[in-house]
């Protein structure tokens, strides 16, 4: 069959008329359509919890079994009505008769309040971010940034651009624009490595979570190690992303460069990198859009604008050099370490290396 249509219902409110692709063999497969196609609002539940009944059934349904998960698809059939559960609130309970059905009764009420608070997070792909979106996120994770005005300088040399067709999507033209990329940043050794460019469209960046945000996403080429990038390419795509010291995020000429988006990809990219926050991400569309960014600090982002792209990939490959020095410098900070002392325990004041005037003071305070 090639498509069904489903009225859904969360209880006995409707919620949205759908449309799903077959071919189904069981009601499982319908279940699991009806869920992907209204995620959104059916988060809360999995797509076993959905029922299944015929079209035309009142709801609430009377002496009416909903079809098994595991029966087979009926052919002829166009229509159902799917009905997901209500999320319902929890109910005073009784008094607890033992220590064991308190204990029960916490850890389910935990449970609620666990999946209540994923409920409220709000989730949004990494392309798709605004920039308030993104501001929250990063206030939560205490991560500022700052944007420095465009550097005008043009460099010595014509650097070959890349012309995009008036249909062509980043797939089509990120080819040519690594070819681009390549001429120009390489040869270029990290730490004793030979660097080289690399396809990333379908590793996965670390999730970035705070503040009830949430964001996953990806990036289009990675800058990493050619010896330890052809090894994880072959035998560990897990470790891609570890060995990257940079990302290119690429957009046509018809598209804009998205702030937000590069901004998370770096703090991303600083938490799997074995380079930490001395990773840099370029973003760029390989003709005039040209931008950079890096920790300039702890958790402090700049990003640059360039009007000249010779000028930028200059910047980039000394951005990258310098990752290594940049992770050295910047580490979270040390905790002030509290000072525990016995009450009639005397003190040496010499011991704090206190100017003669601020240890005197100091030792008036101790009398």
């Amino acid at each position: 069959m090639a498509a069904v249509w489903c009225d859904v219902y969360i209880g006995d409110k409707f919620e949205k008329k759908v449309k799903v692709k077959g071919p189904f063999e069981d009601f499982a497969d319908l279940q699991e359509a009806v869920w992907n196609n209204r995620k959104a609002s059916l988060h809360y539940c999995g797509a076993g919890d959905l029922d299944v009944y015929p079209s035309g059934t009142t709801l609430p349904p009377q002496d009416i079994q909903f079809f098994p998960s595991d029966s087979a698809f009926p052919t002829g059939v166009t229509s159902f009505i799917v009905v997901a559960p209500v999320v319902q609130q929890q109910q005073q309970q009784p008094p607890a008769e033992s220590a064991d059905a308190a204990q029960g009764t916490t850890s389910a009420l935990e449970r609620i309040e666990k999946k209540l608070d994923d409920m409220a997070t709000i989730d949004v792909p990494m392309s798709e971010v605004t920039m308030n979106f993104t501001s929250s996120l990063l206030d939560a994770l205490k991560i500022k940034y700052f944007v420095r005005k465009v550097n005008k300088e043009i460099r010595e040399g014509r650097m070959k651009t890349y012309t995009w067709g008036e249909k062509e999507h980043e797939a089509d033209g990120q080819p040519g624009c690594q070819q681009i990329l390549e001429k120009e940043i390489l040869p270029l050794d990290f730490d004793g490595d030979s660097l080289g460019i690399y396809d990333v469209r379908n590793r996965s960046l670390p999730e970035l979570q705070a503040g009830k945000r949430k964001s996953n996403g990806y990036s289009d080429m990675a800058v990493g190690p050619i010896d330890s990038m052809a090894y994880a390419v072959t035998n560990a795509k897990d470790l891609v992303l570890s060995y990257a010291v940079a990302l290119v995020e690429l957009k046509t000429s018809r598209r804009d460069l998205k702030q937000g988006q590069l901004l998370l990809q770096l703090v991303s990219l600083a938490l799997v990198s074995g380079t930490g926050q001395g990773v840099v991400v370029l973003g760029t569309d390989c003709d005039t859009k040209w931008r950079l960014l890096h920790f300039s600090n702890y958790n402090t982002v700049v990003v640059q604008p360039y009007e000249d792209g010779k000028k930028c990939i200059v910047d980039f490959k000394n951005l990258i050099v310098e990752g290594t020095a940049r992770m050295q410098r910047n580490t979270a900070p040390e905790k002030l370490t509290r000072i525990l002392e016995d009450d009639n325990a005397d003190v040496n004041m010499n011991d704090f290396d206190l100017e003669e005037a601020e240890r005197d003071t100091a030792i008036e305070r101790e009398a």
